[in-house]
């Protein structure tokens, strides 16, 4: 049988696979958008549709869901959830308003929340912040 002898290409090959998909790291792939930011924003009670100054960053908590907030030069993001499942939400750096979400998991399926029709989120991680970027601490009250 062909696994038996290729075990260790099989697993290559998914892998090779898995990081062309977008793998949880990096550009989330460009996609479709039904709604944009602005009507899902305001579907959410807890959204946030302009990034908030530091003091209040704490805007940005929900209970019991991990978030990452990361800032960068040309955009800023909240990070909702964890590797395998996440949602991300977008702000442009000059305006602070809120561009585009994305959802996304493992495998790099990526479905839209809201957003221009095309929307491409810039790169986005749980762990390391892209290059250029630098993550923001914030402090979420206990549920």
């Amino acid at each position: 049988m062909f696994f038996e002898g290729n075990a260790h290409r099989v697993l290559l090959l998914g892998l090779l696979g898995l990081a062309a998909a977008g793998g949880g790291c990096g550009a989330e792939p460009s996609v479709r958008c039904n709604t944009s930011a602005a009507v899902l924003c305001a579907s959410q009670a807890a959204c946030v549709a302009v990034w908030p100054p530091e003091a209040e960053l704490s805007r940005f908590c929900r209970p019991d869901i991990p978030i990452t907030l990361v800032t960068c030069a040309s955009y800023s993001y909240a990070r909702y959830g964890s590797f395998d499942t996440h949602d991300t939400y977008y702000y442009n750096a000059q305006t602070g308003r809120l561009t585009g979400a994305v959802s996304g998991g493992t495998f790099g399926t990526s479905s839209c929340l809201g957003g221009p029709p095309w929307f491409s989120a810039p790169p986005a991680s749980d762990n390391t912040p892209p290059p250029g970027c630098r993550q923001i601490p914030v402090t979420c009250p206990s549920p």
